[in-house]
């Protein structure tokens, strides 16, 4: 059995914990950590965040411009599906999306499998609510909500 040292310690508001294990545990957000015999340090976010406001009326050409100014935001765009997976076979994995009005625009964004998507496929039009983790195109992009363009 091989050793398991958890630490809980409190950095302002956020509580840190930290673990010593060889083993893959569940860490208290609900994820599957897998620690590999060294330090493995995790920031649970407060339970108490509120709620973050969606942009809806991006400029597009401002977003593909300046897209680092948008860096933790959560914006809704117009997009098309532009991977050749139908849209509920990619979930879990970074897809491609397009939007050509204005400015040319391709990007990725990670689907996570725990939210309802529709069953879109290559070129459909989709209204993509999108949390921006770091300002780039090309990476940390994460889908909240997916719905089809009417």
């Amino acid at each position: 059995m091989s050793k398991l040292l958890i630490l809980i310690i409190f950095f302002g508001c956020f509580p840190v914990s930290a673990a010593f294990s060889d083993e893959i545990v569940t860490s208290r957000s609900g994820k599957a950590v897998h620690l590999m015999d060294d330090w493995t340090w995790e920031y649970v976010a407060n339970s108490a965040k509120k709620p973050q406001t969606v942009i809806e009326n991006v400029n597009i050409a401002d977003f593909v411009d300046n897209t680092q100014k948008y860096k933790g935001r959560t914006l809704k765009i117009q997009l098309g599906y532009k991977d050749s997976l139908n849209l509920r076979d990619g979930q879990g994995n970074e897809l491609e999306f397009y939007n050509f009005k204005g400015a040319n625009l391709k990007m990725f964004i990670l689907i996570p499998k725990n939210i309802s998507v529709p069953n879109a496929r290559f070129m459909d039009q989709l209204y993509v609510t999108f949390i921006c983790k770091h300002g780039r195109l090309d990476s940390g992009n994460v889908a909240t909500l997916i719905t089809r363009a009417e």
